[in-house]
């Protein structure tokens, strides 16, 4: 009698444990589908005054972006300005060096290269 006693109770006590995790199962299964529903709806309601701030937040930086665009490409005109100016710059300053090392080369100073272009 003992022994179908604790049988008796460790069946019962199955059965409510058994009980307890189909209740469980469904309650997790139910929360599933309002999830997937509401991943799978387009409308906003139902934000929180938090979840809504918080949207507003991504999406200022979401747009945000595009004007950091602007003006990187302002600033990057100006630079691309400035390196044309200061290329111009060497290239003449260069030239003249050029010019001056081959009128050396060829033994004529600078003083002397106007006199010899005009017997030219």
């Amino acid at each position: 009698e003992e022994s179908g006693s604790k049988n008796s109770r460790s069946l019962t006590e199955l059965s409510e444990w058994k009980h307890r995790m189909e209740v469980l199962i469904l309650e997790c299964e139910a929360s599933v589908q309002a999830k997937k529903a509401e991943r799978a709806s387009k409308s906003l309601k139902g934000l929180t005054p938090q979840e809504e701030e918080q949207l507003g937040q991504l999406t200022a930086e979401v747009n945000d972006p595009s004007s950091a665009h602007e003006a990187a490409k302002t600033a990057s005109s100006k630079f691309q300005a400035e390196l044309g100016e200061r290329e111009a710059r060497l290239e003449n300053f260069l030239r003249k060096r050029l010019h001056a090392l081959e009128m050396e080369a060829a033994g004529v100073s600078q003083e002397e290269a106007p006199e010899r272009a005009e017997e030219a």
